[in-house]
């Protein structure tokens, strides 16, 4: 079993995250779960919630240690969101490179660079997640039209 007491910010995160399908959602966090278990994997914006929930909970102030867990988190975000757009991936890319490639060093510019960011990946999921819903309708709508013409 997962011992997740080194992580403070984690069981913070997924005590006052509303999680969906969970069965202990009234009980909080569950200690025998893993961060995986309590994020649906179809459910991309709250994907994005959960990481910035991390990401504002993390507490080190010595910026290696926020890297590793800020990057950790983007990490496994990339993972679950293996599906979205190219603008969305390339997002996730760039807060990557600022985060650990390219640091300023500083622990909160870099937290609020990576907030502001996740909001901006938020935006263009549910813009983009419209558009590809509305060119769906269309394309359903000229296929209508095409068969009640050939008929």
């Amino acid at each position: 079993m997962t011992d997740f007491t080194d992580y403070p910010e984690l069981i913070r995160a997924i005590k006052n995250t509303k999680y969906i399908d969970n069965l202990y959602a009234s009980d909080g966090f569950h200690p025998a779960k893993t961060p995986e278990d309590y994020t649906p994997a179809s459910d991309d914006a709250h994907a994005l919630k959960v990481f910035a929930e991390l990401v504002r909970n993390i507490t080190d102030m010595d910026y290696g240690d926020f890297m590793r867990k800020a990057n950790g988190y983007l990490c496994h975000l990339k993972s679950q969101l293996k599906n979205v757009p190219a603008p969305l991936q390339k997002k996730f890319d760039e807060m990557q490179h600022y985060t650990q490639f390219a640091p300023n060093w500083d622990v909160e510019s870099t937290r609020r660079r990576l907030l502001k960011d996740i909001e901006i990946a938020e935006r263009w999921l549910v813009n983009l997640t419209r558009a590809r819903e509305l060119r769906a309708h269309h394309s359903l709508r000229r296929r209508d039209v095409s068969n009640s013409l050939a008929a």
